[in-house]
């Protein structure tokens, strides 16, 4: 249900698959994934921002209920009783997005939980329950278990419409990165002295990187070819397990961390500007 689903949160990766199992086109809504390298320096590794707080592009489920495609708000269920009674009453659109307790979270379900906060889609399953997660993707029974794992609150998300051709040129307006604007970065090692824990840092950028240009990939793959990309992907895979190599080894040299990062930002700017040629290339004919 989840693979191949490239949500920034719990929430968003839950709105994703149930979106794409009622069969809409959930590629649109990766339109504003092209962040640049310089983008991603300034949040993550300058400011520290930590991958479950990245905020430099929108939630895909504000941008969908904005459009009317959805609705998410939170229950007014006050207890597990009524939680429960929600769920149940679900009609054919409606879907129940529960907080799962740490615990539960942690055993259970074998998620990391970087955020406090963890939410799992819940359904009715014969006269108990089924909390689905998406990392690691998981099915759990729960019936039993079900005051283990509620965490005294809920979201209501209902698929209120199909996506059409306007609403594919309205994501395209709304783009705040634009791979046909693109300049390339460059970065010099002044550029992360002095910060603190840049290691992890750079890990947690390597792996947010590799997700925004996997929904790169999926968004421009439906006007050009974006094999490229992919292609390239591997690429990310390695300098975010290098630096993880890095981080786990200690007393490494910033110098080998910069060496790294400057090997993925080349290998970056190299996409993003076979990207751009590509999209002038059909705005051209």
């Amino acid at each position: 249900m989840y693979e191949y689903i490239y949500g920034l949160s719990c929430v968003e990766n839950h709105v994703l698959a149930v979106l794409r199992s009622r069969g809409l086109p959930v590629e649109y809504t990766y339109h504003d994934s092209a962040v640049p390298m310089r983008e991603l320096y300034d949040s993550m590794i300058r400011h520290g921002v930590r991958p479950e707080y990245f905020g430099r592009i929108r939630r895909v489920q504000d941008t969908l209920r904005e459009m009317g495609v959805i609705s998410l708000m939170k229950s007014r269920a006050e207890g597990m009783e009524q939680a429960k009674r929600e769920i149940r009453g679900c009609r054919e659109n409606e879907y129940i997005l529960m907080r799962v307790t740490p615990g539960f979270t942690r055993t259970v379900l074998s998620a990391r939980g970087f955020r406090p906060d963890h939410y799992a889609l819940v359904q009715v399953a014969g006269n108990g329950f089924e909390i689905y997660n998406d990392i690691p993707e998981r099915v759990v029974p729960v019936t039993a278990q079900f005051s283990q794992a509620y965490d005294g609150g809920c979201f209501r998300l209902a698929v209120l419409r199909n996506m059409n051709e306007a609403d594919a040129g309205f994501l395209w307006r709304i783009r705040g990165f634009r791979p046909e604007r693109y300049e390339p970065s460059y970065f010099r090692m002044e550029d992360f002295a002095g910060i603190e824990d840049a290691g992890v840092r750079l890990r947690n950028m390597a792996g947010v990187y590799k997700l925004l240009r996997c929904r790169m990939a999926e968004y421009y793959g439906m006007y050009v070819d974006t094999g490229f990309i992919r292609d390239a992907l591997p690429e990310a895979d390695r300098c975010y397990a290098r630096f993880e190599y890095y981080n786990l080894r200690g007393s490494v040299p910033l110098e080998k961390y910069y060496e790294l990062f400057c090997e993925l930002n080349d290998a970056d700017n190299a996409m993003m500007n076979e990207l751009k040629a590509r999209l002038e290339a059909v705005h051209d004919s």
